[in-house]
């Protein structure tokens, strides 16, 4: 089980192809970035939409971030309470991530796991790199 964390994050619709960028421009709104900063996506379409969803692009909060001024009414902030999940941690393109999914799902109904349809499904970027070999991200599926 997950401790609620914030985040801050802006809201885009589109596909998942673009959560890279998503995640760029959410980068270039900061004016100090702090220590780590971890992006993530929070997937609030309950159904697969890989054209156009409605995608939370989201940075864990941690101390030492400043958001710009112009920036500052465009960026909100909340705290984020998945509760329990099944989780999944990927080593490599992220292209490969709308498979494992799949698989995640697969396996919560072969293990007759219950998804919690009302809590949105999210992804940590972990590691992103030019470099595939040295990604890592990560897989969130809400359970009961």
């Amino acid at each position: 089980k997950l401790k609620p964390f914030d985040i801050y994050y802006i809201e885009k619709v589109g596909p998942y192809v673009e959560i890279g960028h998503y995640c760029d421009e959410l980068a270039s709104m900061f004016e100090d970035k702090g220590k780590d900063f971890t992006t993530m996506a929070v997937f609030e379409n309950p159904t697969y939409q890989p054209k156009k969803s409605l995608i939370k692009i989201a940075v864990v909060a941690k101390w030492g971030m400043r958001i710009k001024q112009k920036y500052k009414n465009e960026i909100k902030k909340m705290k984020f309470n998945p509760g329990k999940v099944i989780t999944y941690t990927h080593n490599g393109a992220g292209e490969l991530l709308s498979l494992f999914w799949k698989e995640l799902e697969k396996y919560c109904r072969l293990n007759r796991i219950e998804i919690r349809h009302k809590v949105p499904d999210f992804e940590i970027y972990r590691k992103v790199s030019e470099d595939p070999r040295k990604q890592f991200f990560e897989i969130y599926l809400p359970i009961k």
